[in-house]
């Protein structure tokens, strides 16, 4: 499991979540399972069951029990084409920089405000395919990852244990809000229920 994010200044909302980003494992009886997802028996059969969900062609995924938001379309091609290069994506958010905070789509918090966030990627990947994404991501400074395998063993290239805001608001009369963080310890323990087994009910 990997996470990205893109300091450079390019944001915007896509998760009005609280510290840190997270998502929602599905529930689900497994006869509804199979009406939903099929019974995919390849890796390409999956890579379709994903970019069907970036598309809002499909409801939930095991790892979200809720279809995508409407601002995610923005940059649904671009999650797609992520997904059929072998990237499972399970988090996201598009990048907008200073939108005020009462936009339809991407405005939150006390009005007259401006907002912001980092593009922001998570995904399962294999570890072939992220030490090749990870030459390429090294050549940015702007960006961060934090990277993690079922083991527990954690990668960054970031040398700093504080949280690195994705999201955050600026307010009259408040201090700067930051919603949403992520670091490497909330990172680890999340890793617990993302990689283990979807729960799926039934026989």
């Amino acid at each position: 499991m990997a996470t990205v994010s893109h300091s450079k200044k390019r944001y915007s909302p896509l998760a009005r979540c609280s510290t840190p980003i997270h998502l929602t494992i599905s529930t689900i009886q497994k006869e509804d399972a199979v009406k939903l997802w099929g019974r995919p028996t390849t890796f390409k059969e999956i890579t379709d069951l994903f970019q069907t969900f970036c598309f809002s062609q499909l409801s939930s995924l095991p790892w979200s029990d809720q279809p995508v938001l409407s601002e995610t379309s923005i940059i649904a091609g671009q999650l797609a084409r992520v997904n059929a290069l072998g990237f499972l994506t399970i988090n996201s958010q598009p990048a907008v920089n200073g939108v005020r905070s009462d936009d339809k789509t991407f405005g939150w918090g006390p009005s007259n405000g401006y907002v912001y966030q980092k593009a922001y990627l998570e995904f399962f990947a294999s570890p072939m395919l992220l030490d090749s994404l990870i030459t390429h991501i090294e050549r940015d400074p702007g960006i961060i990852y934090y990277v993690i395998n079922k083991r527990g063993d954690l990668r960054t290239n970031t040398t700093s244990d504080g949280p690195n805001a994705v999201t955050w608001g600026v307010f009259p009369g408040k201090e700067v809000v930051q919603p949403t963080i992520v670091e490497a310890i909330s990172f680890m323990a999340w890793k617990v229920f993302l990689i283990s087994q979807p729960q799926v009910s039934g026989h």
